[in-house]
């Protein structure tokens, strides 16, 4: 029911925001997993409540930026990796709209992991199930309704919308089940996150017309410049601004860095000419 080239539109802007999804989501639900297993086996609620809290502020720290990213270079996203050949600008905007609507929804993605796999560690899988399944129906009803006003747009407002359904239908039963899921200090996280994701917005969106004056957007590499340039400009003030309101979560994966990088480096001993 939607015009030729829809499902191509949908798929690209799909492809393209499942990259910071699968990245960061995936990566910490998977690497979150064995602990979970061990906290709760050995019947620590209170390790893997902190353990929870943690991964999900850490989300919390690289999420944001990546929405804002995708949201205010979404147009200079999507031209750079699909927009070449018979993909003219028509089909550039509509993907990249598609692909807002999929980035407003990239914390809840994601999160949607990590609960299940909280679930996973207590054994319980019927209510990951019970709950994708809910979300999808929502979806696909959602889905045709939307797409009656908004054509393949509708399509991600309503992927996005069960989004939202099924981390709620995770979320509550498993607070429920705990007690407390450390709310408060994720709420405190989010709050300094979003300081530093306004100004970062601001950053970037102020930096597209400056970089549209000094560089021609007729080319490939003029476009990747403009996002280059004001993408990362908006995500070092971001990292600045989470700096100077001491982020523990930057603490904590500046930490990691240094910890990796001592362990990886081994002094050689000298060699002597004598």
């Amino acid at each position: 029911t939607l015009a030729a080239g829809s499902v191509t539109v949908f798929q690209f802007a799909y492809n393209i925001q499942f990259f910071p999804v699968g990245i960061i989501g995936v990566s910490y639900a998977i690497a979150a997993f064995p602990s979970f297993s061990e906290y709760l086996e050995k019947g620590d609620k209170t390790q893997f409540i902190r353990l929870f809290s943690s991964t999900v502020r850490q989300m919390l720290f690289f999420l944001v930026p990546m929405m804002i990213l995708f949201l205010i270079l979404r147009a200079q996203i999507v031209r750079v990796v699909v927009g070449a050949g018979a993909f003219d600008w028509d089909a550039t905007i509509l993907t990249a709209d598609t692909l807002g609507f999929f980035a407003l929804t990239f914390v809840p993605q994601s999160l949607v992991y990590l609960l299940a796999r909280a679930f996973f560690a207590k054994h319980d899988t019927v209510t990951p199930m019970t709950a994708g399944i809910i979300a999808t129906l929502f979806g696909l009803v959602s889905a045709f309704w939307l797409t009656e006003h908004f054509g393949v747009i509708g399509l991600g407002i309503a992927y996005s919308l069960a989004s939202i359904v099924n981390i709620a239908l995770l979320w509550v039963p498993l607070r429920q089940k705990l007690g407390s899921l450390d709310e408060l200090r994720i709420v405190q996280s989010l709050f300094k996150i979003s300081i530093a994701g306004m100004v970062c917005a601001v950053v970037m969106q102020g930096m597209k017309p400056i970089a549209v004056s000094l560089i021609s957007l007729d080319t490939f590499f003029g476009v990747f410049l403009q996002g280059l340039i004001a993408g990362g400009l908006g995500l070092a003030c971001y990292v600045v601004v989470m700096f100077l309101l001491r982020s523990e979560e930057l603490s904590s994966i500046l930490a990691g860095m240094r910890r990796k990088f001592f362990r990886s480096y081994k002094p050689k001993e000298p060699v002597s000419l004598g």
